[in-house]
């Protein structure tokens, strides 16, 4: 009885994700921009570029630009916490480099997170327009 109910449920989530997915509203010959979230437009009209192929002919909008901000001072304070931790200043100090170097794994690791995290358009595009 359990189990069945829980595939129930997993069946449920996965026809709901299905639906979302093939539930696009659709125009044609429309400004991408001027269209809802959630739309396919097929022979988009653009007025900054010409695009050929698929790209010419359909055009789909899915997500709400993103308003996050960038903390750059977070970013700022992992490098010089990395340029702190440098080879030469771990080699006099007699620190363990296992533990130590480039802050520590975990330090990295944060590090390579808050980048990933800024690989999105929209915050890329945030960066640009500033």
């Amino acid at each position: 009885m359990i189990y069945s109910r829980r595939i129930f449920f997993l069946l449920q989530y996965f026809l709901q994700r299905i639906f979302r997915l093939f539930s696009f509203a659709v125009y044609f010959g429309r400004y991408p921009a001027r269209v809802p979230n959630h739309s396919i437009v097929f022979f988009p009209c653009r007025q900054t570029s010409v695009s050929c192929g698929l790209a010419g002919i359909v055009a789909l909008k899915d997500r709400k630009p993103s308003e996050e901000k960038i903390d750059i001072g977070s970013l700022e304070f992992q490098v010089e916490t990395i340029e702190g931790n440098c080879f030469g200043n771990c080699h006099e100090n007699g620190l363990s480099l296992k533990t130590e170097y480039l802050g520590g794994r975990e330090h990295v690791r944060s590090l390579l997170q808050s980048v990933r995290n800024l690989k999105q358009n929209d915050l890329f595009f945030n960066i640009l327009q500033n």
